[in-house]
């Protein structure tokens, strides 16, 4: 019989999974939604910014859009590489690739210190003015700043381009809001926005229910009695309306923060489903005859939880996490939807999507509600997907149940 503590860790369970991937063309397509996402969120202001890449006048060679970039576009947009590169190098099995990923990290550092000097606080350079006076620029594919606004551009269709302007802009191919905001530009930087939020807040929800499912399932006794008691209360608090006081409450100085109180919140607030998730699994592990073998060896308790219970117990949790990520966003979107969430001129989802009808006409703007409207249904359906077929891969009743179908 096979040791359970080896059965996640043979390269038999990856091509397992590309062989139940091969055959489910729509969790494909999940996948690769998602990483399209993923990279839109990772390189949004390289996809959509009023500012050119680069910009050759009199004054010489200038990188505008890469001297306005954030230390946390740095990071971002260091770590994707350095996992590209991480990934393509652990294929290969020489020693070379851990001195590559170190220069990452050296990369990584070097990028974020460079970032923070000599960078402008405020860029109000008319860069299309400067371009269409003989010098030369290279732009974004989407040359609109996703927070800026002109009220001579409010709720124009897709396809509408300020002709009438000394030096004409670019197409809003997907039209603007009722700021006169390119609706393109703060769909792609809103996508950063979603899932950073359910990225962070799920992680912190998977941290705080692997410490609480992990310590009452193998003390059990008065700790899992304590602990089942503390999930049990913090079930009973009505998640929605804890986000919608606490924001009520916000000072508005605060607003700029109101992104990293949405994800500390929903993160405390929706631990309790993988706690009892893990609390479950290790009740039925504690028991196993490798894991009496580890107690007999005299392994210690970090090295048990660590090393043998915890990676044979998070399969569900992986599993529930997906769906969870889903839900967050979602959760998300409802709260920018009614106007709690992310204010303006941050860009979110549910924000646009509540632009689509104007309280005071009732005119309905169809751009503004199919296209954030799309985003939001792709991202949690795709991502609902990929947890079925998580679920499915990996337990074998599932599994077997629907081939006898």
């Amino acid at each position: 019989m096979t040791d359970p503590e080896h059965m996640y860790k043979h390269p038999a369970i990856f091509n397992f999974m590309k062989r139940t991937l091969r055959h489910k063309r729509l969790a494909v397509g999940a996948l690769s939604v998602m990483g399209l996402m993923v990279v839109v969120g990772i390189f949004a202001p390289l996809l959509a910014n009023h500012r050119p890449y680069v910009l050759i006048n009199d004054a010489g060679l200038q990188f505008p859009l890469f001297r306005a970039l954030s230390v946390t576009d740095w990071i971002l947009l260091t770590v994707f590489i350095e996992a590209c590169v991480g990934v393509v190098l652990l294929r290969r099995k020489s020693r070379i690739r851990l001195y590559v990923i170190v220069a990452m990290l050296a990369l990584l550092l070097v990028a974020i210190v460079a970032s923070t000097i000599r960078r402008p606080e405020i860029d109000l350079t008319d860069y299309r003015a400067a371009a269409g006076q003989g010098a030369f620029a290279v732009f974004a594919p989407i040359g609109h700043d996703p927070t800026a606004s002109n009220i001579n551009a409010r709720n124009n269709p897709p396809g509408w381009r300020d002709v009438g302007a000394a030096h004409a802009r670019p197409t809003h191919w997907l039209g603007t809001d009722d700021a006169g905001a390119d609706v393109a530009a703060r769909l792609i930087h809103a996508a950063r926005v979603a899932l950073a939020i359910g990225l962070i807040a799920t992680g912190i929800a998977l941290v705080l229910g692997v410490v609480f499912g992990a310590l009452m399932g193998y003390f059990g006794g008065w700790i899992d009695m304590i602990g089942m008691r503390i999930v049990e209360i913090f079930m009973a608090i009505p998640r929605l309306f804890l986000l919608l006081t606490i924001i009520a409450f916000l000072p508005p100085q605060f607003n700029q923060y109101m992104l990293y109180a949405m994800m500390v919140v929903i993160g405390s607030t929706s631990w309790m489903g993988g706690a009892r998730l893990l609390r479950a699994e290790f009740l039925r592990l504690r028991d196993q005859d490798f894991i009496h073998a580890a107690r007999a060896a005299g392994l210690p308790m970090r090295s048990i939880i660590l090393r043998h219970m915890l990676p044979n117990s998070m399969t569900p949790i992986l599993v529930d996490t997906s769906f969870a990520i889903a839900a967050v966003i979602l959760l998300e979107a409802n709260l920018s939807f009614l106007g709690f969430g992310i204010k303006p001129p941050n860009p979110s989802w549910g924000q646009m999507l509540a632009q689509a009808i104007d309280p005071a006409t009732g005119v309905f703007r169809w751009w503004l509600a199919i296209f954030p409207g799309l985003m939001i249904f792709l991202t949690v359906f795709s991502l609902n997907i990929i947890g079925d077929t998580l679920r499915d891969a990996i337990d074998p009743k599932l599994r077997s149940g629907r081939n006898h179908r």
